[in-house]
């Protein structure tokens, strides 16, 4: 599974980078894009990734708990947002 995420993190940044080649139309622009893909190419290659997987218990524990402090929060503020007002009525006073 390591395998499969570090190719699809590789596919998406060469799609970005096409994407964005397209666009870019000064040249100092386009030398700069380039120079920020060769150094995050680098990245990926076998020796960087050797010895770093991604899927370990501790990250997904980190995740896990990322996930469930949002909709703590996300819990919360509907709570605090639909929760039950007393209404007041007025009482008449006859005299």
């Amino acid at each position: 599974m390591n395998y499969q995420y570090v190719t699809r993190q590789k596919s998406e940044l060469d799609k970005e980078y096409t994407s964005a080649r397209k666009i870019l139309k000064h040249q100092k622009d386009i030398d700069e894009l380039d120079h920020k893909y060769k150094e995050r190419i680098q990245s990926f290659t076998p020796e960087a990734v050797k010895g770093k997987d991604m899927l370990t218990a501790s990250h997904f524990s980190g995740y896990f708990a990322a996930i469930l402090i949002f909709y703590v929060v996300l819990s919360l503020f509907f709570g605090a947002f639909f929760r039950t007002k007393t209404i007041y009525q007025e009482t008449e006073i006859k005299e």
